[in-house]
């Protein structure tokens, strides 16, 4: 009896196993077909009329980026606000909004009666000094003559610090009486007029800004970083400005020590160079700063394509002019690409002309998951 129930228990055991191995079987087949189906074949022509180009693909060390938004604004230190420095009346206003204006140029002529007093006291002290200025110690004294002299030039130190030039005081002596009281407001760097917001004959004050005007050659953009984020960005370190396609090259300059209460954010600032001018304060830019280093696999984003199905994939070479889509995850944006995973080390992926593949695959009625 013992053994009939060995010989018995050998047969199950037996055929247990062959049914094993011929599951496995069907299995490795399966497989070999869906990899056989899903495998786009080039020769060696269509490879070169496409352009395709294999990358080895392996984890390195790479630093993440972190996308942040930003705007453009006017660079304060390259900026300047025009003023008057005494109660004044607008008389004509010579730039306007969005003129650019270089060092000199007029912007606009006020009148004010304390300017006019000034003018006068200037007057007498010039034609005194004129008088004087050339006598000899015996008509007039050196203490009575220099005195002379400082009067005149006090008067002169008054008016430049009421904002006239050199240019502006020599002609006075020439002036028409009817425009004593009138001066002019010269610009005092080169850049463009952001904001003019007066009226001719408009009373302003002391401090009133009248422009305001900026170099745009140089400007700052200003960058919301979350609390939670940690950025070890050192000023001087390079990153990049988008805008509308376009890619600029700016400078980390400062991050502020402080949150600001409407967006729970930072302020990082950068120094963008703007030498053709594409750049404009209010502007709203996308800005990448380096982050975290990890050791991750990173492919050129014209590698990643989508499935039938919506996934990302890519392409590895199976062999030469074999290709096989594989579905992969995006972990993220790294200095030298796209991070992903779920791709062995050493895989030979293709950075160029994935798309192609991806549209045969398509005519073809193959997805990854052989659906």
């Amino acid at each position: 009896m013992n053994l009939n129930f060995s010989a018995s228990a050998r047969v199950v055991v037996l055929f247990s196993m062959l049914i094993h191995f011929s599951v496995l079987a069907n299995n490795a087949v399966h497989l070999d077909d869906e990899r056989h189906e899903n495998t786009i074949k080039l020769t060696p022509q269509q490879v070169a009329n496409i352009g395709l180009e294999i990358q080895e693909v392996k984890p390195r060390p790479q630093t993440s980026l972190l996308t942040l938004q930003g705007e453009v604004r006017a660079n304060n230190y390259a900026s300047y606000i025009v003023t008057p420095r005494t109660e004044s009346i607008v008389i004509q206003r010579h730039v306007k909004q969005n003129d650019i204006v270089t060092l000199g140029t007029q912007l606009v002529t006020l009148f004010s009666p304390d300017i006019a007093n000034e003018q006068a006291n200037y007057l007498s002290a010039y034609q005194e000094w004129q008088r004087v200025k050339n006598l000899g110690s015996s008509i007039i004294s050196d203490k009575d003559k220099q005195l002379i002299n400082i009067d005149f030039r006090r008067s002169t130190g008054k008016l430049l610090a009421f904002g006239l030039d050199q240019g502006q005081i020599d002609a006075l002596p020439s002036m028409p009486l009817a425009k004593m009281g009138q001066y002019v407001l010269n610009a005092e760097q080169a850049g463009v007029v952001i904001k003019d917001e007066f009226v001719r004959g408009q009373r302003v004050e002391a401090g009133t800004p009248l422009f305001f005007i900026t170099d745009e050659s140089s400007l700052w953009v200003d960058a919301q970083l979350p609390l939670q984020e940690t950025l070890n960005v050192l000023p001087g370190t390079q990153v990049e400005v988008q805008v509308l396609g376009q890619k600029f090259s700016a400078m980390v300059t400062q991050q502020s020590h402080f949150a600001l209460t409407d967006t729970r954010s930072r302020v990082v600032r950068l120094n963008v160079k703007n030498e053709n001018d594409q750049l404009h304060p209010g502007m709203f830019v996308t800005i990448k700063l380096p982050a975290n280093r990890k050791n991750v696999s990173v492919v050129p984003e014209s590698a990643l394509v989508r499935s039938s199905d919506g996934d990302w994939q890519v392409f590895i070479e199976h062999d030469s002019g074999e290709y096989i889509p594989i579905e992969v995850k995006r972990l993220g944006e790294f200095e030298g690409g796209i991070a992903i995973d779920d791709l062995n080390s050493g895989s030979n992926v293709v950075v160029k002309g994935a798309f192609y593949l991806a549209s045969e695959l398509a005519k073809a009625g193959f997805d990854a998951h052989n659906h």
